[in-house]
């Protein structure tokens, strides 16, 4: 009965450290954000843009879209467009994944 409870317990032990070191490796150092508002400016290559003031990177990944789910292409995108968009921030950067022009917020 007393190798049984050991062995329970160095089981559970184990589970739990396997557990946390898992939960640690899946956050890292990203953290997800969305954010809205009006392009102020765009950079050329269309590396990077200003939303209300705040700077995004954008990368090859990143996706545009119309509110109706339809592909954009990047660079339809030009000051003074109303934006939603949702992406990662590494550090102090923040990289857009998706960005989902809005023509009509419903006011």
């Amino acid at each position: 009965m007393n190798l049984k409870k050991v062995i329970l317990i160095k089981s559970l032990i184990f589970l739990i450290i396997l557990l946390s070191y898992g939960n640690g490796l899946s956050q890292g150092d990203e953290e997800t954000f969305s954010f809205s508002g009006v392009i102020k400016e765009i950079a050329r290559d269309y590396q990077s843009m200003v939303v209300n003031d705040k700077k995004f990177s954008i990368s090859h990944g990143t996706k545009v879209f119309n509110q109706k789910g339809r592909a954009l292409k990047i660079d339809y995108l030009k000051s003074n467009l109303d934006v939603a968009i949702d992406g990662v921030r590494h550090g102090n950067a923040f990289i857009i994944k998706k960005i989902i022009v809005v023509e009509d917020r419903g006011v």
